[in-house]
């Protein structure tokens, strides 16, 4: 796991920062973490791809996890794999969806599908596919 701070800006790949996986919340959340298997893989998915991905949520805290919840928004109903530092989700252009979730394929097992967004996480026991 890399550890970090919010608003540190540490670099974790040739195309990623830390700033891309920091909890969105307005709270300071102390150390953050973000599993550097997953970003070596998101790495892999940005080179195949050729364009940038958009990070829109990694980390979360247990407190913004819990306010995400509340407001009834889906969301793991146990310890979230975005809790424990080993899921992203990511959008891109519409038109480049259907080619990113091609490369997402090659690298991820669990995949959860959206309009604007998929979900990828490290759990790799079996293949996983659902939607939002």
């Amino acid at each position: 796991m890399i550890l970090f701070k919010k608003d540190e800006r540490k670099k974790l790949s040739r195309s990623f920062h830390s700033g891309e996986f920091e909890c969105r919340c307005a709270e300071d959340c102390g150390v953050q973490e973000i599993s550097d298997v997953l970003i070596d893989k998101l790495q892999k998915v940005r080179d195949a791809f050729g364009s940038p991905l958009i990070i829109t949520s990694a980390y979360r805290c247990k407190a913004h996890q819990e306010r995400l919840r509340a407001s009834g928004i889906l969301t793991a109903v146990g310890k979230s794999t975005h809790e424990m530092g080993i899921a992203v989700d990511i959008s891109v252009q519409a038109s480049k969806m259907a080619k990113l979730l091609t490369i997402l394929e090659e690298h991820f097992e669990a995949i959860g599908i959206a309009r604007n967004f998929y979900h990828v996480d490290l759990r790799d026991e079996k293949k996983r596919r659902w939607k939002y």
